[in-house]
């Protein structure tokens, strides 16, 4: 048993098992400067570990959740992680992980309150160490020494005699250029486990923080490609290599400490190992300054979701361009799914992440969220465009249950169709349904729904498209594997 007749509990003890005023009194302590977040971020997946279960998206409809059912979002994650997974978290894990989160307070309510355990070990310094709080009868005590006038605080004092001016107690030096500061925490970090995984980024370019600094022009606003939930993209001239874009992760101000640096790893170890037509190639990468960095090629006709919408005065895309890009951006995801030993789930999959070359060609990018997952038909998944993040238009049903598998990207893909049918935005408050395929759902009349920049010519042929978009969308053992929405397209170009 877990709870021994006198009361005591057992670290074996499955999260969802234990004592409810002890899991209210844990939510409390979580909810004090959103250490839930904190606790979140950490969280293992039971079924493969070295991935993390959770995600940015998650915690917004943990968010969402809390509002509609008047619940804390420290309780509502300790209850969705306590009941997923095929082996139940215990109290051992939450205390592994409010640990390593540094999440002391919390971690010394489950060692010391809930297990009757010895106190965690804390750092021995730093604002996580212990605070020792001596008696004040014991501190010495020093001479009152005068106090000085207001006008002291304000102005140096004036010369006398013989002595040498007093220079003002604080005298800030303004430079006119940016200077490097050296590393942080988390990319001094980063740099160390780089440094002992070379041989698995062969042909990958290390850039220096000085070299990004030039070729952005300090990281001029003017040079700025793009904003999203994770960082800025930068059109960056390097000098031989010429016009790159360079992915300035968020660590500052970031919802969740560390996650910068979790996407960075995630995203550069496993994208160096990716090769394909309709992959982003990395370039090279830079952790030697005060924030993580990726370098990828610059896609001269910037993403479908711009294109789509026209940007800079752009011509409407016509209908074999946008087949073409459909075609092509299932192509990328099939070569992620059909990866052995495992798939590779992109989770990410929307028309901002679907880059276009001159040509049109299409280039899959951002891969942070990316993670091993199912074929589909076991379970073993999330994320989002940045200006619909609390919302995510293109997330799978299943997604927040943890069911990861390579169906969420069909899913995905199901919404990025329906934009290049309708040419409407993912996402509008304005509308009936405001995310796409809710509404697509609520008008239920391809006729109203067909983008009038299509030609009566093409409007022939986007019904096929259409319908194939709607299985896409079905619940998830309905849902078409990519391979056969890949073969529907190719089909379809034939027609064209």
């Amino acid at each position: 048993m877990s709870v021994a007749l006198n009361g005591t509990i057992s670290a074996e003890l499955e999260i969802r098992k234990t004592p409810a005023k002890h899991m209210f009194d844990l939510a409390q302590i979580l909810e004090i400067g959103q250490g839930w977040k904190e606790l979140m971020a950490m969280i293992p997946d039971g079924d493969n570990p070295p991935l993390l279960k959770y995600t940015v998206e998650h915690m917004r409809l943990i968010e969402e959740g809390s509002v509609k059912g008047k619940r804390t979002c420290s309780e509502i994650l300790l209850d969705e992680w306590g009941t997923s997974g095929r082996c139940r978290p215990r109290l051992r894990d939450l205390l592994d992980v409010l640990t390593k989160a540094q999440l002391f307070r919390a971690a010394e309510y489950v060692s010391i309150i809930l297990l009757k355990q010895s106190p965690v070990d804390r750092p021995s310094e730093g604002p996580a160490a212990k605070v020792t709080i001596p008696d004040l009868k014991d501190l010495p005590v020093k001479p009152t020494a005068p106090q000085p006038s207001s006008n002291m605080l304000l102005e140096p004092s004036a010369p006398t005699g013989s002595c040498e001016p007093v220079q003002p107690c604080y005298q800030p030096k303004v430079s006119a250029t940016i200077e490097y500061t050296g590393q942080c925490d988390v990319t001094r970090r980063i740099c160390q486990e780089l440094s002992l995984r070379k041989e698995e980024m062969q042909g990958i370019h290390a850039f220096s923080y000085q070299e990004l600094l030039e070729a952005t022009s300090n990281f001029a606003d003017n040079l700025v490609l793009g904003r999203g939930g994770f960082g800025c993209v930068y059109l960056a001239d390097f000098r031989g290599k010429g016009r790159l874009a360079v992915k300035k992760l968020l660590s500052e101000g970031a919802v969740v400490p560390n996650l910068a640096g979790d996407q960075f790893s995630n995203e550069l170890l496993i994208v160096s190992g990716l090769s394909h037509p309709n992959i982003l190639n990395l370039v090279g990468y830079s952790c030697d300054g005060p924030d993580l960095f990726l370098v990828y090629p610059y896609m001269v006709r910037g993403s479908l979701q711009d294109r789509l919408e026209c940007k800079g005065g752009t011509k409407a895309l016509t209908w074999p361009l946008r087949v073409q890009i459909a075609i092509e951006t299932a192509n990328g995801l099939c070569y992620l799914h059909s990866r052995i030993p495992k798939p590779l789930v992109h989770r990410d999959v929307k028309s901002a992440n679907v880059l276009l070359g001159q040509d049109f060609n299409v280039k899959l990018a951002d891969f942070g969220l990316m993670r091993h997952g199912s074929g589909g038909t076991l379970s073993k998944t999330i994320a989002m465009t940045s200006n619909v993040l609390g919302t995510s238009a293109y997330m799978a049903p299943e997604a927040f249950r943890g069911d990861i598998s390579v169906k969420m990207d069909v899913f995905s893909l199901g919404v990025v169709l329906l934009e290049l049918v309708t040419g409407l935005p993912p996402f509008d408050e304005a509308r009936t349904g405001c995310d796409l395929a809710s509404h697509v759902d609520e008008i239920d009349d391809i006729n109203l729904l067909i983008d009038k920049r299509l030609t009566l010519e093409d409007a022939k042929h986007v019904e096929e498209l259409f319908n194939l978009a709607q299985k896409c969308l079905l619940e998830k053992k309905a849902r078409p594997v990519m391979s056969t929405v890949l073969k529907s397209l190719q089909e379809l170009a034939v027609f064209e």
